[in-house]
């Protein structure tokens, strides 16, 4: 019994000195179980960040992507574009040089209307006078004419006269009419004196017979020079009427084919006038095209910058830190790359074409950013021309500037520049450019000023 109570007793005391231990290991294991929660709370936290941070950094890269074909798919649009603007060109260039040598014809035309008018007015000119002279000589001819019938007339009268003292003296016998004479005069003397006369007198008539006959020769000689020169004349005529109806068939046919070519200018017109209203419409849609291409890189780079954000908070969520303090050590573009002498033309020529103006700075800037993004993993492109041909990037090459400017030879100062980026000179670690305005337009902050344009390493701030 005694035993009993003793074992009793010990019992009792044992349990009470265990019933605080009890208490404390159920308050050490709820201690143990509540930080385990804790742990797995910020283990579930942070597996739940990494996967919204791998989500977002797969939403970058699948909207990277999306913004690559866009670029891609407006690429070919503007090139198309920029085809059927430059064959509208063409086509409006091959209508204005029509244009061109048809009024060219049509002013040769006209030129020898000019000249053939002119000339049938000298043709007429000499027809009048041709005409005045042949009036003047029908007129001498016609006052020959009158002179030579009074001429005639006045031989008709003296030889009457003539005709008529011979007869008187044949009808009363030479030998009376002398005893006659003789008897009538006072003296021999006399005598003699009328014998004479009367012989003068016959002389004289006779003489003016001969006058008249060779006044009357003189006459028709004129008259039949006159004539001939009046029947010159009236082949001069002739030769110069049908010399100025032929002028004038030469002026009527070259109206018409003036008129003709006229209406050939007035259908070119209306082409050039047609080609011009398409080419205009072509270069509206080339310029939304290239304003949409303007937008697409900038989303394109934006995807970049945004690719890049996610993965600096993807970082952040593996390593269970704030994103502010991750930090995307930009890469090292710089060093020098091995290109053949045509890789070394061809980026000069496209530095001549972006930077021409922009002195050797601005030059030697151009060259730094395509070979900063030869070197860059932000960039499919790994080589010069893959970068300066790659879609929507550089407008000087899209729009055939770069293969003209090859085709010449690009000059001294872009060829040293493009040397020096290639031996790995840089102006800076930049990967894009363009003009300040465009810059702020896109939000762009922090970029660098050299000349004209503004350089950049990331869209956003910089």
């Amino acid at each position: 019994m005694k035993f009993r109570n003793v074992c009793a007793c010990v019992i009792l005391s044992v349990a009470m000195l265990l019933q605080p231990m009890q208490t404390f290991a159920t308050e050490g294991d709820a201690t143990t179980q509540t930080a385990t929660e804790d742990e797995a709370a910020k283990e579930a936290e942070k597996e739940a960040a990494k996967k919204a941070a791998e989500e977002k950094k797969a939403k970058a890269d699948a909207d990277r992507k999306a913004a690559e074909e866009q670029n891609n798919n407006l690429s070919q649009q503007v090139k198309d574009a920029e085809s059927q603007l430059n064959n509208k060109q063409s086509q409006k260039d091959a209508a204005q040089n029509k244009l061109n040598s048809i009024n060219g014809e049509a002013d040769k035309i006209s030129g020898d209307i000019s000249k053939l008018n002119k000339n049938i007015a000298g043709v007429a000119s000499e027809i009048s006078t041709a005409e005045a002279n042949i009036s003047q000589t029908e007129e001498d001819i016609e006052a020959l004419e009158k002179e030579l019938e009074e001429a005639k007339k006045e031989e008709k009268k003296t030889y009457e006269t003539l005709k008529k003292r011979i007869a008187f003296s044949y009808e009363n016998d030479s030998k009376t009419s002398i005893f006659l004479t003789l008897v009538s005069s006072n003296s021999l003397a006399e005598f003699f004196t009328r014998v004479e006369y009367t012989s003068s007198i016959l002389d004289y008539e006779q003489k003016l017979i001969k006058d008249c006959q060779a006044k009357q020769a003189a006459i028709q000689e004129k008259a039949e020079a006159l004539e001939a020169k009046q029947t010159e004349l009236s082949k001069q005529k002739e030769t110069l009427s049908a010399k100025k109806d032929e002028m004038n068939s030469l002026v009527e046919s070259a109206n018409k084919s003036l008129d003709a070519k006229k209406g050939e200018a007035a259908d070119a017109e209306a082409d050039v006038a047609a080609y011009e209203a398409e080419l205009q419409q072509c270069k509206s849609t080339y310029q939304s095209l290239q304003a949409s291409q303007a937008q697409a890189q900038a989303n394109l780079a934006q995807a970049i910058a945004a690719q890049e954000q996610a993965e600096r908070e993807r970082l952040a969520a593996e390593q269970g830190v704030p994103v502010e303090q991750v930090e995307v050590p930009r890469e090292n573009t710089g060093g020098a790359v091995s290109a053949s002498e045509y890789e070394m033309l061809f980026l000069a020529a496209t530095i001549q074409a972006e930077a021409d103006n922009q002195g050797y700075a601005g030059q030697l800037a151009v060259g730094s950013v395509i070979m900063n993004r030869v070197m860059s993993n932000k960039f499919a492109q790994n080589s010069i021309i893959e970068v300066i041909t790659a879609p929507n990037q550089f407008a000087s090459y899209s729009s055939g500037m770069v293969d003209r400017i090859l085709a010449r030879g690009p000059n001294e100062s872009c060829k040293a520049a493009a040397q020096a980026v290639i031996n790995g000179q840089r102006s800076g670690d930049w990967l894009f450019f363009m003009t300040p305005a465009w810059a702020d337009h896109f939000g762009i902050t922090g970029y660098t000023v050299i000349g004209d344009h503004a350089f950049f390493y990331k869209w956003g701030a910089n």
